[in-house]
């Protein structure tokens, strides 16, 4: 088989099974291969034989480009800051959301914990207050009896 045998049977085989861009670059590929191994000391006849039929090297071609293709539906695009934005994107924001809830949930319950201090002192400081006014009057006039 010649190489133009070769490429007209793997074009064939390509052709509206993988998009044209990957026709041409796989076509572009294997005659730029063959032409170099042939420039290495080897017969066109001989590299086309390494490289084997060429419909089952297209069958590799394009369940290669399916795998791709599926891949990258598969995969949540990157915005253009490389955050998420298919369903990978709703968990992140969900994510967010708890993260949130849970600051917002302790910002309350530490405003919660100083009003009921603040409470219990308001409620206890007309008690101590006297009680501290008193306790200092006795140890001021205690440690003027000592001098």
């Amino acid at each position: 088989m010649s190489r133009e045998e070769f490429l007209t049977e793997l074009r064939k085989a390509l052709q509206g099974r993988v998009s044209q861009q990957t026709v041409n670059d796989n076509l572009r590929y294997y005659e730029d291969y063959i032409l170099a191994e042939s420039h290495k000391g080897k017969t066109e006849v001989e590299v086309i034989a390494e490289l084997g039929n060429p419909r089952l090297l297209a069958k590799s071609i394009i369940d290669a480009e399916n795998a791709t293709t599926e891949k990258a539906t598969a995969e949540p695009r990157k915005g253009m800051e490389g955050q998420d934005t298919a369903s990978e994107e709703f968990s992140f924001k969900k994510f967010k959301i708890r993260i949130w809830l849970i600051l917002a949930a302790a910002f309350l319950l530490v405003l919660f914990i100083i009003i009921l201090l603040a409470q219990v002192v308001a409620f206890l400081l007309p008690i101590l207050l006297p009680v501290a006014i008193i306790f200092f009057l006795f140890a001021a006039i205690s440690m003027n009896r000592r001098l």
